[in-house]
This record gives structure tokens, sequence and C-alpha cells, in this order.
């Protein structure tokens, strides 16, 4: 099979004090990480940020989106409009609009989408991983995302796994999955199906091993990268 390289954009629904916090905070100096967006194959890539002016100003002014935009072509796209318009219904009808507009974004030049999420957490090299899939023939890579406790998984990886000299956080896969399993969100354990009271539709089904271990069958994946073959479908 012929390799393919197609053009990436990176998108990234964001509003709101909490998740840019978050973002800047966690999120983005695990992307800052060696194979992340720390790598030749997405130099000259695109970055589009779909968000309020609020959260626009707060990314513009932080000391780390400077290191970002050394890396890639950053766009901001205001979406305060859409947020005071009468289709405006929640946050998941504002990350619809966005990710619809971002999807006609990437096919006008034929480019991956990298759908990044504000509260995610990436070891390094997982965005290499994932789009050398793209690049071998893949059309999707998709992952699943057990939620944790914020506070207390924020409070360990901002002490024991941040390097405040080079803004970067690093973290390896093994250790990120161990510190998920102790810190799990009390929803994602009522997805266990051993539990009596186990929780009738649930996004995944979690099956706890004796060893602390857990088997995940989910039915609800968060797509990484899609590089669109239909054009025209953004639904």
């Amino acid at each position: 099979m012929t390799k393919r390289c197609p053009k990436v954009h990176f998108v990234l629904p964001i509003w709101g004090e909490r998740y840019t916090d978050v973002f800047l905070s966690i999120s983005l100096p695990s992307l800052l990480t060696p194979g992340n967006i720390r790598n030749e194959r997405f130099k000259g890539s695109v970055l589009e940020i779909y968000s309020n002016i609020q959260s626009i100003e707060t990314i513009k002014k932080s000391e780390i989106f400077s290191n970002l935009s050394k890396l890639l072509d950053v766009y901001f796209i205001d979406i305060q409009s859409f947020f005071e318009s009468s289709n405006y219904r929640s946050n998941w009808s504002a990350f619809r609009f966005a990710t619809q507009e971002a999807v006609r974004s990437a096919e006008a030049a034929n480019a991956v989408i990298v759908l990044l999420c504000s509260d995610q957490l990436w070891t390094p090299e997982s965005l290499s991983r994932a789009i050398a899939h793209v690049d071998a023939g893949m059309d999707l890579v998709a992952c699943a995302g057990p939620r944790t406790i914020e506070e207390d998984v924020r409070l360990v990886i901002e002490r024991d796994y941040f390097d405040a000299q080079t803004n970067n956080l690093t973290i390896d896969t093994r250790e990120i999955v161990r510190l998920g399993l102790r810190h799990l969100h009390p929803e994602m354990k009522a997805w266990s199906w051993d539990l009596p009271e186990y929780y009738l539709t649930p996004v995944s089904i979690f099956f706890f091993i004796e060893n602390g271990d857990i088997v995940s069958w989910p039915f609800s994946l968060h797509p990484v990268c899609y590089f669109p073959q239909v054009k025209g479908q953004t639904d």
C-alpha cells in the first residue's frame, strides 16, 4: 500500500474558565512532549481553536501558548455569535457546531482532523502513533476515554510529572492507566458488570479483575484522527 501523508488540522473546541485552565495546565503540556505536536510529521500543520472571546484572550496571554504557536499555525475562530443565537441550547450543541465547521475546513484542505479535548491527557508518542495509522491507510483512529476525578488526578500530575522549566508534562502509558484506575470517576465504577445496582445504559462495560486491572468494553469511542472520504457529511 502506498503511504499517504495528508495535511493535518488539529481542532480544539474550548470555552469556559475551568476547561481553559485545564487545557493550559494539563492537556497542552502533555501535547508538547516529544512525539506529539513536537514531531516533524506535524510541521506546517494547522490548529483551529473554536472558542468564545474570554477564552481566546486567556489562551493568547498564556506563556505556554507561545511554545505552541512556534510549532503550529494557530487560528482562533470566535463562535461567540453562536452562543448568543437561538441555535444554542447547551454546550453539546456548541461542540457540535464547532466540529461541523472544523470538518468543512478540513475537507476544503483535504486534511486529516485530529480532534483535541481540553481535558484530555496525552502520553509521549500518542499522536505520532495515531497519525502513522492514517498515513498507512486507515481513515479513523479512535480510543476509549474513561473519566477520572479531576481534582485528585490533577494534584498528582502537577506534583509528580510536570516540568515547570520546560512546561512539559510527561507520563508514560502504563503509569497513566494506573493513575486512572486509582482515581476512576464514580460514574465509571457504576458501569461495572459485577455490581448489583448495575447502570443499564452505560457508555462502556467494565469487568474488574482480581489483580486490580480492568477489562473495558466501550460502546462509544472518541475519534482521535479522522480523514473524511465522503465529503459534505458533517453530522
